[in-house]
């Protein structure tokens, strides 16, 4: 059998003699392109629902799901702009969860993004997050000598909820950092003057929500 290279590969491999020498031919194989965590500026990513599925199909992508962090914001817009570029669109949510004192985040997908227990769990996601950022603000207003921080960061973000990205960015706007990096290194990372930790629902909440919407029994094993 002749070993084969990915394809878009050719590749000759040398031994000690030329006996030795192996060729690794390539193989043209069409194979479907998938990409089942994207962020859209619903949450903290670079662009809208719209252009990014327009990248996508730019980048030969088959099949997307967009995970804004706890919100489903985006969805609708996607759905539209999934059938127009032609790509198959899976529903999916980055959930920020407590674990065992700690922050993770869980990522579920393919769920019907109107379902009452994913709706409701979500609305909580979005009003911890709210109070989070009113009281980054709050402490930037003081730690960073800003006026209305929360209120400039919703600007920025068009969120009422924007997470510290946007406010590392509303920094780095109002010069008081060199980049968004500086911004949590000075004031948004745990430990710094302006980290907020927020009650997130916990994990077992979560998955339990997921799998309400996704018709499992819902009995943590």
């Amino acid at each position: 059998m002749v070993p084969v290279a990915p394809a878009g590969r050719n590749r000759r491999v040398r031994g000690r003699s030329p006996a030795d020498s192996l060729i690794y031919w390539r193989r043209d194989i069409s194979q479907p392109r998938f990409d089942f965590h994207c962020h859209s500026l619903a949450s903290d990513g670079a662009l809208t629902p719209t252009a990014l599925l327009a990248r996508a199909a730019a980048a030969e992508v088959d099949c997307l799901a967009l995970t804004d962090h706890d919100t489903l914001a985006g969805q609708a817009e996607a759905r539209v702009a999934a059938q127009q570029q032609g790509v198959t669109l899976i529903s999916g949510i980055e959930l920020s969860v407590c674990w065992d004192s700690r922050e993770l985040h869980m990522v579920g997908l393919a769920f019907d993004p109107e379902h009452p227990a994913m709706v409701s769990l979500v609305e909580a996601q979005q009003q911890a997050r709210t109070v989070r950022a009113q009281r980054i603000g709050a402490k930037l207003d003081r730690a960073a000598t800003l006026v209305d921080s929360y209120e400039r960061a919703v600007d920025l973000s068009g969120q009422q909820a924007p997470g510290r990205p946007w406010f590392a960015k509303m920094l780095l706007a109002a010069g008081r950092v060199r980049d968004e990096q500086h911004a949590f290194n000075r004031y948004l990372k745990p430990g710094q003057s302006c980290f907020v930790a927020t009650p997130w629902a916990s994990l077992e909440e979560a998955a339990q929500a997921v799998r309400a919407v996704l018709g499992i029994d819902t009995e943590m094993k």
